[in-house]
């Protein structure tokens, strides 16, 4: 049976979900979880990405959750950005060009097959408008975005206080 939820950079947070609620689940891969050889899933890895493709390929999941690092797409980066040496900037910014490229051959791979991907991203974030996501979203058409806060979703952090507090977080997701 091809599993239903399956998520790519995030450990096991809606697979688990998923499975609490009962709804058919798959694998989560990240850097925190490791793969049937032992070695964790760094996409870094040009070999780790092909991986990736093989088990999306392979197991078909309904859904496929798409959350690649938004740090170097960040708002609050940009601010550091002259903080930073210039040559170690384009290298973290072209890594997650990297990263935003791949997530979204993941998403091309499960339109292909009759399926569903929902990226996700801060609403304020640069990948929004980088030329890749652009392209990509003129590319097809059926393709829609919603943004809310994640507070509606149970989101909450401990302040300096020690008390648990919703966090707004703004976020956007393309489906």
């Amino acid at each position: 049976r091809d599993p239903g939820v399956c998520e790519v950079y995030s450990p096991p947070r809606i697979t688990d979900t998923a499975n609490k609620s009962g709804l058919s689940h798959g694998w989560a891969l990240d850097l925190t979880t490791v793969g049937a050889d032992g070695v964790r899933w760094d996409f870094d890895l040009p070999e780790c990405r092909e991986n990736a493709k093989t088990l999306v390929r392979k197991h078909r999941p309904l859904l496929l959750v798409l959350d690649p690092m938004c740090t170097w797409f960040s708002k609050l980066q940009n601010i550091n950005r002259d903080r930073i040496d210039p040559k170690t900037w384009e290298g973290n910014l072209q890594r997650a060009v990297c990263h935003l490229g791949f997530a979204l051959e993941l998403a091309e791979l499960q339109m292909q097959g009759g399926r569903q991907f929902l990226f996700e991203h801060p609403d304020s974030a640069d990948s929004w408008k980088h030329p890749i996501m652009l392209d990509f979203v003129c590319r097809h058409p059926v393709l829609y975005t919603s943004t809310f806060d994640m507070c509606q979703y149970g989101l909450r952090l401990t302040d300096q206080d020690g008390i648990r507090r919703f966090a707004k977080k703004p976020t956007q997701i393309l489906t």
